[in-house]
């Protein structure tokens, strides 16, 4: 493993900074992925601001996607070893209370035109 960082710290605070790509990056520690269904429900946003905010995400090294079908399903892209992975799980576990509402709203999510609910 590197010890130079998959992001630099300016970049990865700023992805942060912004309460609906903090919302999404705390939901993918939880969970392994999700599809843009999932999140907008969760989150409770329209499909073209999760959409802008997924697609930033992703530019800045965040996130990876991959299609199914007529579905994208998102996952944190750095590596479960690397120390940003470890930063990211420690905002969530310390922050719990700002990303549980989010995480309730998920688990509730059950769309069956949709992709069959989160992951």
């Amino acid at each position: 493993m590197s010890s130079e960082p998959v992001i630099d710290p300016v970049e990865l605070f700023r992805l942060l900074g912004e309460p609906t790509r903090l919302a999404v990056v705390m939901l993918l520690t939880r969970h392994s992925e999700l599809c843009v269904c999932d999140l907008m429900s969760a989150l409770d946003v329209p499909q073209s601001r999760i959409s802008r905010h997924l697609g930033i995400l992703r530019a800045g090294g965040l996130l990876a996607d991959e299609r199914r079908g007529q579905w994208v399903y998102y996952r944190l892209a750095v590596a479960a070893d690397s120390p940003e992975h470890s930063l990211l799980l420690g905002i969530g576990e310390r922050y719990q209370s700002f990303v549980q509402p989010f995480a309730n709203r998920l688990t509730e999510c059950i769309e069956p035109d949709c992709c069959g609910g989160p992951a």
